[in-house]
């Protein structure tokens, strides 16, 4: 029996060996996100204490073996990132400050990043991975808010998934959790670019729809309004592929195409923005109802959102919270260059109310990394933003890998309204590695595709 299960086994090769262990992370991710606070924290501790574990012996991997001058440049970038973090951190230890978590600050830089170049990920292995990982994770939270739909939370979870102040609370804040089903319906849109076979389309096309579904339930406006965006922008791409409309090359008539994009994005975003607030609506009526006569319904009162309109002129107190946070930082050398680890308390300052955070991911780089962090954080923006715009007006790419491309644009700008990524506290983490990872694919696929004007030329 030994010498059989001796033969069946196979050794892990070292072109297996990447993949391993972002397995591992993807595994620990899927349990912080589906588990969040649960089972005394155990989603926190993997991630703050074991994160590390796979990206160091990643790296270990990749150092060994020389690299073209292409990843040397990123794999410098990321490095450079870290030691400044780091340094940062050795300044406020040293001014009796906290400590910012590090295992998922190195993570982010020196594994999500880099990923795709250093373990030249010809055939999308890493990014499909862990884009299934996210819509199944994704689909959980689903099945959570079902849950909480139907009154039949069990009790040991009422304290983790409850109506807060009448929108959708699986575990995580409902503007959080519509990031979620925002990056997951991204990953399963693009998944259905590329499916085979009607089964396989159509239970893609349904996880589409229950994720749209629950995050209409959150009420989160930025996140829905971005996913109407994405799909909008999806169903053009897809249009023009039938058409064979080449966007670089050829310029005669694009005013008209201009005018098609406009009203298919504009279509979409409406749509889906007009039937999630209706939806939202609807459920928020039968909420009242119920709670008038129905015990056991679990609403808290933790999230508080004015109307679309009061909210409109300052993005729900946004725009006072980071002419705050820019004063701070221009009052106070000290924490221009090396910021701090309480951003909330220094804002608070200087603002009318009491704050958390900056409710931005550039400010918060800022005021927790100083003004080189804010550099590096615009250097990462700028790759992420050329690379997707590359990608998307090339001919010869993917749709998938196009929907990828509006997936990640999406979440950048949701980085605008919360301190998504960058660096960032442990509860936002995960929407700051999918971040990270994708842009990382993004500035690997820019580099590696075909030059439309040299197809143009041999034809």
């Amino acid at each position: 029996m030994k010498r059989k299960w001796n033969r069946g086994m196979r050794p892990i090769t070292r072109e297996q060996l990447p993949y391993l262990l972002l397995a591992v992370a993807g595994m620990i991710e899927f349990l912080f996100i589906t588990l969040e606070g649960r089972f005394s924290g155990l989603g926190y501790y993997l991630t703050e204490n074991y994160l590390i574990v796979p990206c160091l012996l990643f790296l270990g991997y990749t150092l060994q073996k020389p690299l073209p001058d292409f990843t040397r440049r990123r794999l410098r970038l990321a490095v450079t990132a870290v030691s400044w973090f780091v340094i940062v951190q050795i300044v406020h230890k040293l001014s009796d400050m906290g400590n910012h978590s590090m295992a998922p600050v190195f993570f982010v830089y020196l594994m999500a990043f880099p990923f795709a170049v250093l373990a030249d990920d010809r055939s999308n292995t890493g990014i499909r991975w862990i884009g299934s990982m996210f819509v199944a994770a994704s689909l959980v939270l689903v099945a959570y808010s079902a849950l909480l739909v139907l009154n039949r939370v069990p009790e040991r979870l009422k304290d983790d998934i409850y109506w807060a102040s009448m929108r959708l609370r699986p575990f995580w804040n409902p503007n959080v959790v519509a990031c979620y089903f925002m990056i997951g319906i991204g990953f399963a849109a693009a998944f259905l670019a590329r499916a085979q076979g009607r089964l396989n389309q159509f239970l893609l096309s349904v996880a589409i729809g229950v994720q749209l579904t629950a995050m209409a339930l959150t009420n989160c406006r930025t996140a829905l309004l971005l996913t109407g965006t994405m799909l909008g922008a999806c169903l053009l791409l897809l249009l023009l592929q039938k058409r064979n409309v080449n966007l670089e090359i050829r310029w005669n008539g694009k005013w008209k195409l201009l005018i098609l994009g406009i009203l298919v994005v504009s279509i979409a975003l409406a749509g889906t923005f007009k039937l999630s607030s209706a939806l939202y609506q609807k459920n928020r009526g039968q909420l009242f109802s119920a709670q008038q006569g129905e015990t056991g319904l679990i609403i808290g009162d933790d999230v508080t959102q004015g109307s679309l309109k009061d909210d409109m002129s300052t993005l729900n107190n946004r725009t006072k919270i980071w002419k705050a946070a820019i004063s701070a930082v221009r009052n106070d050398s000290s924490l221009a260059l090396w910021g701090t680890e309480y951003p909330g308390t220094v804002i608070s300052l200087y603002s009318p109310f009491e704050t958390y955070h900056a409710h931005n991911s550039w400010l918060e780089a800022l005021l927790r990394l100083g003004i080189p962090g804010l550099l590096l954080s615009l250097v990462f923006t700028a790759l992420s933003g050329w690379s997707a715009v590359k990608l998307i007006l090339n001919q010869n790419v993917e749709l998938w890998k196009k929907i990828i491309a509006m997936m990640t644009m999406c979440v950048m700008i949701a980085g605008f309204m919360e301190p998504y990524f960058f660096i960032t506290d442990t509860y936002y983490h995960v929407i700051d590695f999918v971040f990270f990872f994708s842009t990382g694919y993004l500035d690997y696929w820019r580099q590696n595709m075909p030059s439309q004007k040299k197809l143009a030329n041999t034809d």
